[in-house]
C-alpha cells in the first residue's frame, strides 16, 4: 500500500467583526494491492489456437491481451479434461460427438471438427463414441490436432488486484470554502461550497490481460442560510442548498466484449453495463421561524427538495458466456447477454435501444413543532408533520411497470396468476409479447409515466419526553465522573446535562468498575 496525503488551510477575517472566511484543501494520492493467484491458458495453448484459427476471435484476443506476468504450469489437457477446474465435459469424446454440441442444428458436426483440429482425435475417442455417441463416431481414424493433449494447458499467475479506493482512503482531491458575513445584530449570512472528487485508474477484474474500468466520483455540495432576528424572542432562518452526487465508469477499450469462462480462466474486457454515468443534482429550499414564548420554544418550517438524475448505464455492450477455454478456442459462446429493445412498444425492429434516462422528482414537507418546558427537569416536544413525496418521472416516458394478475397474493400473482412470469403464454403459446400486459392476460409488464402513485396522505404527530437529571447525579464524586468520562466517553454527553441524566435515572446503577 502506498499513501500521501497533503494539505493546507487557512482562514481569518476579512473586515474585522464583520466578514470571515476559512479555505482548506486536502490531497490523497492512494495505491493498495491483495496479491492473489489467478488462472490463464497456457502460452502453449495460445499457440496452438492461433495456429489452428488464425481469423478466430479468439487468436485475435490471445495475440493482442496476453496475461501480464510468468505462470506456473498447474495442469495439462488431459489433466483437465474431466477434473475440478471445470471442463464442460468429462472426455475427449464428450467434446467430439456432435450430438453434445451442434447435432440438432443446420451444421451438425462443424464444431466436432474444430475440436478435431485443436486437439486431435484418438482412437480411443473413437471407441469410446462409437459406444455412447449417437450415431457413432463421425471419424474413422486419429487425427492429430495443433494442441499436444500433454503440454501444459492452465497456468497460474499472481493477479496484483490493484486498486484506489479502500474504505475511507482514496485517490483525488478535496477542497472547501466558507464564509460568514454579520451584517449587523440582526442579521447573519452564512455560506459554504465544498468540492471532493476521487479517482480509480483500475476497478476491473480483467486488469491481468490490461482491461481497466477507471472511474471517477465527484461530489460537490453548497449551502447558504440567511437568518434574520425579528425580537430576541422571534427570529426566521432561511437555507438553500445545492448537492451533485456525479460517477463515471469508463471504458478504454469499448470494442472488446465481456467475455467469462465457465472454468474460471481469467477472461477478457470488462463486465457488461459499462460505461456508467449517472449524475444527481440535489436542490434544498428549507424556511424555519422560531419563536420562544414562556414555556413554549414553537418552530413552524416548510422544506422544498428537487431531484434531477440523469444515467447511463450502456446495456449495448455484449458480453459472452464459454463453458471452458476449449470452446472459447473454437468461438462457440453459449450465452450472449446485451441489452436490446425487442420493439414490443414502439412496433420496430428489435434493435440496441439507448439506455439514457432521465428521471425527476419533488418531495415537499411541513411541520410544527413545540418544546415545552413543563417543569425544570421535564421537556416534552409535541409536533405535527406533513410530507409529500412525488414518484420518480422519467422526461421521456421511458418508464416500465409491472402490473400484477388477479391471483390472491403476491407470490400466487408470480407463479399462478393469469398472465403472469410463469403462466403468461399459455393463452397465446409462442406469442414473443406473452410477458406484456394484456397480450395473454391482465398481469405483465406496460409502459407507464412513472414509478407509481405519489402519497399524498403522509400526515402524522411527532413526539418526545426528555427527564432531567435526578438528585443523585449531583451527589457524585468528580473522582466517579472522570472516571466514568474515562471508560465510557461514547455515553455520556456530559456537556448536555439533560440527555446524560436519562442515563443515571434507574436507582441503583453504579459505574463500570465499581
Amino acid at each position: 500500500m502506498r499513501l500521501n496525503q497533503f494539505g493546507a488551510t487557512a482562514g481569518g477575517p476579512i473586515r474585522k467583526d464583520k466578514l470571515f472566511f476559512l479555505i482548506a484543501y486536502q490531497g490523497e494520492r492512494f495505491l493498495t494491492s491483495s496479491p492473489s493467484p489467478a488462472y490463464t491458458e497456457s502460452p502453449q495453448f495460445q499457440s496452438a489456437t492461433i495456429s489452428a484459427f488464425p481469423n478466430s476471435v479468439a487468436a485475435l484476443l490471445y495475440r493482442s491481451f496476453p496475461p501480464e506476468g510468468h505462470g506456473t504450469p498447474v495442469a495439462t489437457l488431459r489433466q483437465f479434461i474431466g477434473s475440478s477446474f471445470g471442463s464442460r465435459f468429462q472426455s475427449f469424446a464428450d467434446y467430439l460427438c456432435p450430438a453434445n454440441t451442434d447435432g440438432g442444428t443446420s451444421r451438425p458436426g462443424a464444431i466436432s471438427r474444430k475440436f478435431a483440429a485443436l486437439f486431435g482425435v484418438e482412437q480411443a475417442d473413437i471407441d469410446r463414441m462409437n459406444a455412447n455417441c449417437a450415431g457413432g463416431s463421425p471419424y474413422t481414424a486419429p487425427l492429430t490436432g495443433a494442441f499436444n493433449r500433454d503440454a501444459g494447458f492452465i497456468q497460474k499467475v499472481i493477479d496484483p488486484n490493484n486498486s484506489q479506493e479502500d474504505a475511507n482512503l482514496f485517490n483525488g482531491n478535496e477542497a472547501s470554502i466558507r464564509m460568514d458575513y454579520d451584517l449587523n445584530a440582526d442579521n447573519r449570512f452564512f455560506s459554504q461550497f465544498n468540492w471532493a472528487q476521487s479517482r480509480d485508474s483500475y476497478s476491473s477484474a480483467t486488469d491481468l490481460r490490461g482491461f481497466t474500468n477507471p472511474s471517477t466520483v465527484t461530489t460537490p455540495n453548497f449551502q447558504f442560510s440567511f437568518i434574520h432576528t425579528f425580537t430576541p424572542a422571534f427570529l426566521n432562518e432561511f437555507r438553500m442548498g445545492y448537492a451533485l452526487n456525479g460517477s463515471a465508469i469508463t471504458v478504454p477499450l469499448p470494442g472488446v466484449p465481456s467475455i467469462i469462462f465457465d472454468d474460471d480462466i481469467s477472461g477478457f474486457g470488462t463486465g457488461k453495463g459499462f460505461p456508467q454515468n449517472f449524475r444527481e443534482d440535489i436542490y434544498n429550499y428549507n424556511d424555519v421561524l422560531s419563536v420562544a414564548r414562556g414555556k413554549h420554544n414553537l418552530k413552524a418550517g416548510i422544506e422544498l427538495r428537487r431531484n434531477i438524475e440523469n444515467s447511463d448505464f450502456n446495456a449495448g455492450r455484449p458480453e459472452y458466456s464459454f463453458f471452458d477455454s476449449l470452446f472459447f478456442a473454437i468461438d462457440a459462446p453459449y450465452l450472449e447477454d446485451v441489452g436490446v429493445d425487442p420493439g414490443f412498444v414502439s412496433g420496430g425492429p428489435a434493435s440496441l435501444a439507448t439506455s439514457i434516462r432521465h428521471w425527476r422528482n419533488w418531495d415537499i414537507g411541513a411541520y410544527l413543532n413545540d418544546d415545552w418546558k413543563v417543569s425544570r427537569r421535564v421537556t416534552l416536544t409535541l409536533g405535527l408533520r406533513y410530507d409529500l413525496y412525488t414518484r420518480d418521472t422519467e422526461l421521456n416516458d421511458l418508464t416500465t411497470k409491472f402490473i400484477t394478475g388477479p391471483g390472491r397474493n403476491f407470490i400466487d400473482d408470480i407463479t399462478t396468476g393469469a398472465g403472469q412470469i410463469k403462466d403468461a403464454g399459455r393463452p397465446c403459446p409462442g406469442d414473443p409479447k406473452a410477458t406484456l400486459a394484456g397480450e395473454c392476460g391482465p398481469g405483465g409488464f406496460a409502459a407507464a409515466q412513472n414509478l407509481g402513485k405519489a402519497t399524498p396522505d403522509d400526515l402524522g404527530p411527532t413526539g418526545g419526553a426528555c427527564v432531567g437529571p435526578v438528585r443523585e447525579w449531583q451527589n457524585l464524586s468528580a473522582r466517579r465522573v472522570r472516571h466514568f468520562v474515562r471508560r465510557q466517553p461514547a455515553k455520556t454527553p456530559v456537556a448536555n446535562p439533560v440527555e446524560s441524566s436519562i442515563l443515571f435515572a434507574q436507582p441503583g446503577l453504579e459505574f463500570p468498575g465499581q
